[in-house]
């Protein structure tokens, strides 16, 4: 959200510090870029480009991220492969997002885990899931929206629809996100 709104709530720094991590995640997750890489069957370039992007940003913890680098060569595979069809494929999203969980241990994955290089590739539609934020919000605009600890794809629909709604009452108020990315960071801010 633009200093200019008056909110208050970001400073120069964070607005760097996403436009960077999207502007990275872009960069090395881009359809043409990791398709290519998937064609080549070098899928081990494809994890590493993923775990780069997870390093480089706030939005998880480096304890989540280690789940994904512990993953054995079989597994890495289909994690990258998982990783090119969430981001890229043409299943409905939340079949490619359950798809993914389970390259990474359903039992081990945390929402911003599953959503993290989603939301930086696709920060317009997609957006990242911070549960405790997104439970606090969902508590005073949708109060049937539950948690669930295993990330699943219909669930995802549902917190992404909770943000959308936010990111429509933040622009009916005369606020700017610019993305998702802003409306989480809005929505991490607020629900404290």
């Amino acid at each position: 959200l633009g200093a200019q709104q008056g909110l208050g709530l970001f400073d120069g720094r964070l607005k760097r510090f996403r436009d960077a991590a999207i502007e990275e995640a872009q960069s090395l997750l881009g359809a043409e870029v990791l398709l290519g890489f998937a064609d080549a069957h070098q899928f081990d370039e494809i994890a590493q480009r993923a775990l780069q992007v997870m390093r480089g940003t706030d939005l998880v913890t480096p304890r989540q991220v280690a789940l994904a680098k512990d993953l054995s060569d079989a597994d890495r595979r289909v994690f990258a492969q998982a990783q090119v069809d969430l981001l890229h494929g043409e299943e409905p999203l939340e079949a490619r997002l359950d798809k993914y969980v389970l390259s990474l241990g359903p039992r081990d994955c945390s929402w911003p885990l599953a959503t993290v290089t989603l939301a930086l590739v696709h920060p317009k539609e997609q957006v990242c899931v911070r549960p405790t934020a997104f439970r606090n919000q969902a508590h005073w605009m949708q109060p049937g929206l539950t948690y669930e600890p295993r990330p699943t794809g219909m669930r995802y629909l549902a917190w992404r629809g909770l943000a959308q709604r936010v990111e429509k009452r933040l622009l009916a108020a005369g606020l700017q996100p610019r993305d998702l990315v802003d409306v989480y960071d809005f929505i991490r801010i607020t629900a404290k």
